[in-house]
This record gives C-alpha cells, structure tokens and sequence, in this order.
C-alpha cells in the first residue's frame, strides 16, 4: 500500500459560509474527497497539510507546500493526493520544482477530479504544463475581472467590503454600504477641534482612547499614527476611494526605498468618487485635516504642551528662546498632617533663556507671574471688545487664468492632440506634467486656506469658554486647558521680548520688562521700551536709596537716644 500525503489549499475562504474567522470549511470539503479518493484507491494517508486562505498564483510563500516538498523529499511518502491539480501549482515554475521532486523520489501525482498525473512521461509533462498555462490563464482573466468590478464599484460609491473605517457600521440591509456610528463619529469631531484648538497629537489619542471606553467602544491598539490617517482619510469625508494597483504599487516602491513620505501620495479627482454613506467631515473639514498632518513647518511632535507660552517669549539680550524650566524634586519632605511632599529647588516655575553663555547668563522670568500677566492682557480686550474672534489674514489665491476648470480643460485638449497625432508623447507629457503641478499648487491652496479657517474657528471657539480656560488650582493653570490657552496667544502673539533688569523690585512683577508684538500690527521699539525700563529702574534705585538713608537715619537716631541714656 503506497504511503500518500493529502495536500488542500484554498485562496479565500467564503465569506458567506458565515465564518468570518477561517473555519476552514473549503480545505475540509477537499480533504473529505481526497481521503474518498485514497481508500477507494487502497492508499494510505500518513499526512494532511493545508494551506488556508493562501494563493498559489502570486508566489506568496506556502508553508505546508514547502513543508510537503521536504516531506517528499525525505521519502516518508510515496505519492501526493490534491483535489486538483490547481491546487497544488498555478505558476509553471512550482510546477518545476514539483517536477524535480518527482523525478527524484519517483513521487505518484494523484487528484480527484483529473486522475493521476504521471510527470516522469513527456505526454505527463505536457498536460500538466497546458493545466498550469489554463490555470494562470484563468488566475488573470479573473483579476480582470476583479478590477472591472472594483472600479465600477468605486464610480457607484458603494462599499468594496474591506474593514469596515473607524466612525462607522457596516449596513445590515446593505453589504455595500455604511452607517454613521454617532459616538465614534463625535469622538472623531471633538479629536479635530482638540487639535485644531493646539492640543498634541499623542495627547488627542489617549483622550480618545479613554472616550472609546466610556461609550463602551474600547479601542486600546488605537495609535496616534491611525488616529491620524484616520482624520486625513477621504472615506470620512464621504468619499469612495478607487487608485490602480500599479499606482498603488510605484507608491509602495517608493516607501520602501524610503524615497518619499506619506503626504507625498495626493489623490488625484480619478481616485475619488462620491460615496453612499454618509460623510462624517465636511471636504473642507477633511482638507483642513490633510493640510495639518501634511505641512512640513508643523513642528509639534503630538505631545500636550507643558506651557502655555512656550515658543512666543524671547531674550533681548541674545534673541534666544527661553524655555520652560520647572523647579527639580530633590525628595520628599514631612509636612505636618500632610504627610511627605516633594522638595524643590527654587520657589516656582519659570522661563530661562537657552543661551547660558557668557553674552547672556541666564536671563528668566517667572512663569506664574508672566502667565497672569499675558492672561490678564486678553482678559482686558474681551471687556472692552465682547464680540472679540481671532482672524487670520486670507491667503493670496493663485491668478484666475490659472483657475481649477480651465486647467482641467487644457490637459483634455493636450489629450485630444496626441491622439490626433499633432502632440508627441514627449511634448505632452511635459506640458501634463507642468498642468498637473498647477493644479497641485492649487490644491494646496486651497487645503491650507481650509486648514487656517478651521483653525480660527477652533481658537474662537476656545474664546467662548475663556473663563473656563482660565480657571486656576491655587497658582497654577489646569494641564489639560493649556493646549488650548496657547493656540489663542500664539494667534494674536508674534513673539514677546523680554528685557532684562536690575533686582531692585524683588519677587514683585515688572510689566516693563515684557514687549508683546501683537499679530497685524507693528514691531514695537525695543529701545523705547529699555529706556522706559530705565527710568522706571532709575526711579525705583532713587526710591530705594532714600528708603535705605531714611533707615540709617532713623539707626542713628536711636543710637544717640541710647546714648543718652
């Protein structure tokens, strides 16, 4: 009795058997024939190996079929038993390979629906060469068909079946389509405006995760990198997204040699298509969101904010930035009836210039006092101005001769050159090219005046729960309201320069020594602003040097009453 291995495979296992999880059914119909096949033909079955949900056209690797050939070429079989030749080899050159361990271990072909291929015969070989031809034959004329239905698919807005976008439902009337899941969908809208308002991007993602949780949607492998591409995809925005596989391939080229970043991937109009479902975003919301992720200048790494005016104060000695320095814990400290606190060096936060050199040594300011200041200064524009939003200035468009349509229009008409042959390839793919940047530049545009919009109205929003924002736990302002403080004084502040000064006031705030160079308006004179520091530092040594001759009289005084005494 001749020693035979059973060898299933399938590519896909069916959707409508209603195991979503890969119960295998497809291989274990095969393999109930082929066991069929091998008692009626007085074989023994010493193996089965399945390759589930595998093809055997694109030359993805198949670790039972590898495993069969070692098997066979050890010599623990004698024969191998398939459904169908397809089964085992759709590409002439596994067909090869197979050959050679034939050849080798004198192996027997057995399948179920075509018999026993004999491959040690020329007319074996040759069936079994014209099976694989019809085989590939049919693997693509079947993708052909894939691709006619995808793309009629995508040009209808229905939905291809694929994992199902965060924000939505699968319909359970329609496979083809979408439903808005409301809580997702608002988690989604308060993640653009917490980060449109300055909030991080790492930080928008923890505050989702645990919003997720409490509408019982828990999403705990939620990173700050999905939560992005989420709020970027076109899907939200009521699209259906169709790009061909070669597109799809060059850009995928393109990323493994490291030759390019996500955003240099734009859809272009053919690659969209309005969608059956509802969209969650706006397509100027979505482009507002592209623009963000996508500008180069964006600086913030997605974490929250320590301060709130980090990145606008300034040094006037050396024109550094002065960085957020908080006091450093040296333990803790028992405190009666409080139990251990931590112990600081220095009494509070503060702002220090990051040039400590020789020209500037250590120019700083306190945080909470300078804070306030800044707090107080936009508090007084709100009583005097109720109605108050902030605006950025619009930016220039492009030319109206280089408006969307008529570039559409000349690309077509360069189109209808070539095939008229009055343009050649080399002429009209450089003038596609020049078209198609135009438009690219439009394009951004357009994205970026969608994303200052959005911002303006993220931080006026933001202006409408100003007390709120500005509530403070004994001195210091709520962690989670900075982000958001920040955005409305980095709208209306350029920069704020610090001066330096003469320790003639002690712990209390000198206003004199903060410039601010508001947004729209003109650079204030730092040498006006130094000499008022001056006159107030001079009037303030005069006070103290009469202050300190007024003591040492009042000392002398007592000492010659004592005298007397």
């Amino acid at each position: 009795m001749k020693r035979v291995a059973i060898y299933t495979r399938i590519s896909r296992t069916p959707k409508e058997s209603g195991d979503l999880e890969g119960d295998r059914l497809g291989v274990k119909r095969q393999e109930t024939e082929c066991r069929e096949y091998a008692q009626k033909h007085a074989l023994l079955v010493v193996d089965v190996m399945e390759d589930n949900d595998v093809s055997a056209s694109t030359g993805r690797r198949r670790d039972s079929w590898e495993s069969l050939l070692k098997l066979a070429q050890s010599g623990e079989i004698d024969g191998i038993v398939a459904w169908h030749p397809d089964r085992l080899y759709r590409r002439l050159a596994d067909l090869a390979v197979l050959m050679k361990v034939v050849k080798d271990r004198n192996l027997k072909i057995y399948t179920v629906k075509a018999g026993e291929i004999d491959l040690s015969t020329p007319s074996g070989i040759l069936m079994a060469e014209i099976m694989g031809a019809v085989a590939g034959h049919e693997v693509r004329h079947k993708a052909e068909r894939q691709v006619s239905k995808a793309r009629e698919m995508a040009h209808a807005g229905l939905w291809s079946g694929n994992r199902v976008p965060f924000g939505y439902r699968l319909d359970p009337t329609d496979k083809h389509n979408l439903v808005v899941h409301s809580g997702e969908a608002d988690i989604l809208r308060q993640a653009r405006r917490r980060i449109l308002a300055g909030h991080g991007l790492k930080d928008t993602t923890r505050w989702a995760k645990g919003a997720l949780r409490d509408i019982g949607e828990p999403r705990e492998t939620l990173t700050a990198s999905t939560l992005r591409n989420v709020l970027m995809s076109p899907t939200i925005a009521g699209y259906r997204v169709y790009v061909p596989q070669s597109e799809r391939d060059e850009w995928d080229q393109r990323r493994r040699e490291k030759k390019s970043r996500f955003d240099d991937f734009q859809y272009r109009p053919g690659h969209l298509f309005e969608a059956k479902w509802d969209p969650i975003f706006s397509p100027e919301e979505s482009r507002s969101m592209v623009s963000l992720f996508s500008n180069p200048e964006r600086k913030n790494p997605g974490r929250a904010p320590k301060s709130m005016l980090s990145g606008l104060l300034y040094c006037q000695l050396c024109g550094s930035v002065l960085t957020y320095s908080r006091p450093k814990a040296l333990g803790p400290v028992q405190e009666e009836n409080t139990g251990p606190k931590p112990k600081y060096v220095g009494q509070t936060p503060s702002y220090k210039c990051s040039n400590n050199s020789l020209v500037c040594p250590g120019l700083g300011i306190s945080a909470i006092q300078i804070e306030d200041y800044v707090v107080e200064i936009f508090r007084g524009v709100f009583s005097e101005s109720p109605g108050f939003k902030i605006g950025t200035p619009k930016l220039n468009s492009l030319p109206d001769q280089d408006s969307r349509d008529r570039l559409v229009s000349l690309e077509n008409k360069w189109l209808d050159l070539y095939g008229d042959n009055l343009m050649s390839r080399a002429e009209l793919e450089k003038r596609v090219r020049e078209v198609r940047q135009r438009i690219g530049q439009l394009d951004k545009l357009e994205a970026r005046q969608s994303e200052e919009t959005a911002r303006d109205a993220a931080v006026n929003d933001s202006l409408t729960r100003w007390d709120w924002l500005t509530e403070k736990t004994g001195d210091q302002y709520h962690a989670d309201r900075i982000a958001e403080l920040r955005s409305i004084f980095k709208a209306r502040i350029r920069r704020i320069t610090i001066l330096p000064t003469r320790r003639l006031w002690g712990r209390n705030f000198q206003e004199l020594r903060v410039v601010p160079w508001y947004a729209g308006g003109e650079e204030p004179s730092i040498d006006e602003a130094l000499a008022a520091l001056h006159v107030a530092e001079r009037d303030q040594l005069e006070r103290v040097n009469a202050r300190k001759a007024a003591e040492e009289a009042r000392r002398q005084l007592r000492a010659r009453r004592g005298g007397l005494k």
